[in-house]
């Protein structure tokens, strides 16, 4: 990703800013971790950047999981009363007593059943 594809000053939602912030750190993160240095001061930077990421990583897992949290919350409520709703309506038809609240039927002179 591209810095000057981020538009500057423009319309742009929270959670998309957030995550091209998130992925291009993460671009950076696995750069720096493939870049092999013998530079005191570059291992120490990068040991810097580490934990600065793992915070980052930590912060972004918890604004994504808030974010859907609540919608996953009313989805699953919906799902248990439907469930729920099924359950006891399946309960009820099978002890519901059929044949003794049934109307007797009579046969008729070609012996067809009427109700």
């Amino acid at each position: 990703m591209a810095l000057d594809s981020v538009p500057k000053g423009g319309k742009q939602s929270e959670a998309k800013r957030r995550t091209k912030h998130y992925e291009y750190l993460d671009t950076v993160r696995k750069r720096t971790e493939e870049t092999r240095l013998e530079h005191e001061l570059w291992h120490r930077a990068v040991e810097e950047f580490r934990e600065a990421f793992g915070k980052e990583d930590k912060a972004f897992k918890q604004y994504r999981a808030s974010d859907h949290t609540s919608a996953l919350q009313k989805a699953d409520e919906e799902r248990d009363k439907l469930y729920a709703s099924l359950r006891d309506t399946i309960k009820a038809y099978a002890k519901f007593p059929i044949a003794e609240t049934a109307p007797p039927r009579r046969a008729t002179a070609e012996g067809h059943q009427v109700p």
